[in-house]
């Protein structure tokens, strides 16, 4: 088992350390590289020029971070090693030896880490920091096995979160802050999944203590990490209470829908304080995400059955019990969507108003909500009675594949224009892989014989030659408003 686990680390430090070595900025430095050659060749920038902007964006710290990996492997080598002299010699130790090579070893790590910072080498000072944090959490699962501890085992991985927080707020530590929000969703998750937890509120009061802790060393990276361990979280509480709750499927949908939308909102708001002084700080990144998660959902709503719905309804023994709660049965969604869908609108509004957003943007917006809100009331059964839907088979399929997946693909169009209005390749290439998706699936789910097939590519084929003509339009009208070069560099 040892042997495993060692060459995790091993393959895990690796990469993470040639990733950091040799990582993108050099891609993009090679990529620029091209770029000049040409321009320089077409007689667009001096010589002189080129070269001071290749030297400008020139990767800095390569040594630096060649450093970091070879540290980090000799360190882990050196942990692995005290870890194998003690598992070797683990029987004919006494109970307070072991304690003693376990606390030497946790404790020498730490000093280690302390000695580099105190000699400004941050970044193996960190290896060290991660190390002992480690090292805290082994110590623990083996005093634990030494005792014969059968706890609750989750409470062991409370424990070592805490004291990766700790080791954070004491040490200013990066990585023992990143390896709290690992060890809080992962202590979250085991309490709900393994010890049936509906939804772990104690995770949040870690999770703020890891947040407020980010917010005071400054360390921006670990935003995404309280992000992550939040909307992780945020997932499986929405998953297991529409479990419990007995909610519709597609009324479900439309709940995660919402947590996108409002995410994208709070974004859009966000941009305009942080625009001036954090061009690409984390209020962008919530945009992309936003975006990244509410294709996905906005796809997946379409696809659901009808008959999915009542088959969740009448999943527990008895159905009468959905009655007894706003939070239960097919509307269970219903409260907490509209709460969301009211700050969505509110802060979109706020983001219109401020110019940030287009008329065109905010309709659009406000149509998804509408659209996908209807679409899921629609598909709800238990609205006229126990048995019966408002709709029937033949119409949802209808209009799940032809007017939802035109409205879709629709939606797919404005989202190109609005990435390339707000300088995004990202959106253009997502919205471009979800219209390949959308189109296949309607094909899949609609089209048999040969004559339909030929007939779905013809269009097909004459909705996309009007796309490329759309965006050629586009693209030609932003050419004809942007100033002409000369008069840029003037």
């Amino acid at each position: 088992m040892i042997e495993l686990i060692i060459a995790f680390f091993l393959t895990a430090a690796s990469v993470v350390g040639l990733v950091m070595a040799f990582g993108w900025r050099n891609l993009h430095f090679r990529l620029l590289s091209h770029d000049i050659k040409k321009w320089q060749s077409e007689g667009w920038v001096s010589p002189k020029n080129a070269a001071l902007i290749l030297d400008d964006k020139r990767p800095k710290g390569l040594a630096g971070r060649l450093v970091f990996l070879v540290g980090l492997l000799g360190a882990l080598l050196l942990l692995f090693s005290a870890i194998s002299f003690v598992a070797a010699n683990w029987d004919e130790m006494s109970r307070l030896a072991r304690l003693t090579w376990l606390i030497i070893i946790l404790w020498t790590t730490f000093l280690v880490g302390w000695r580099f910072t105190a000699n400004e080498r941050p970044r193996l000072a960190e290896i060290a920091y991660a190390l002992g944090v480690g090292l805290f959490g082994v110590n623990i699962t083996l005093i634990a096995q030494m005792f014969h501890i059968d706890s609750h085992p989750p409470n062991g991985v409370l424990m070592w979160t805490i004291g990766a927080l700790a080791a954070a707020a004491l040490l200013r530590s990066k990585a023992a802050l990143a390896l709290t929000f690992f060890g809080a969703i992962t202590w979250s998750l085991m309490e709900v999944v393994t010890y049936d937890a509906h939804i772990h509120w104690p995770f949040l009061l870690v999770w703020g203590a890891a947040f407020a802790l980010t917010l005071w060393i400054r360390w921006s990276f670990a935003h995404h990490l309280a992000f992550a361990s939040l909307l992780i979280w945020s997932i499986v509480a929405l998953v297991n209470s529409a479990t419990d709750g007995h909610w519709s499927p597609h009324g479900t949908l439309f709940l995660f829908i919402m947590m996108f939308t409002l995410m994208l909102a709070i974004a859009f708001v966000w941009q305009l304080k942080s625009v001036q002084t954090q061009p690409y700080g984390f209020a962008n990144w919530l945009e992309r995400y936003a975006i990244i998660g509410l294709l996905p959902s906005l796809f997946t709503l379409q696809t659901i059955p009808l008959k999915a719905s009542k088959s969740l309804y009448y999943m527990s023994t008895n159905p009468q019990d959905a009655a007894g709660s706003m939070l239960q049965g097919s509307f269970g969604w219903l409260p907490l969507a509209s709460l969301l869908l009211i700050g969505a609108i509110l802060l979109m509004v706020v983001a219109w108003r401020a110019k940030l957003l287009r008329s065109l943007d905010l309709a659009i917006f406000i149509a998804i909500i509408a659209g996908t809100l209807l679409f899921a009331l629609i598909s709800i059964p238990n609205i006229f009675g126990a048995d019966g839907w408002l709709i029937t088979k033949a119409t949802y399929k209808f209009l799940a594949t032809w007017i939802y997946g035109a409205a879709f693909l629709a939606m797919l169009i404005w989202l190109i224009a609005f990435g390339h209005a707000r300088g995004s390749d990202l959106y253009v290439w997502v919205a471009l892989a979800s219209f390949a998706i959308e189109v296949l699936y309607i094909y899949f789910s609609i089209f048999n014989s040969l004559l339909e097939t030929s007939l779905f590519f013809l269009v097909g084929g004459i909705l996309t030659i009007g796309l490329a003509f759309f965006l050629y339009r586009l693209h030609q009208r932003l050419e004809g408003t942007s100033p002409p070069v000369s008069e840029a560099v003037s």
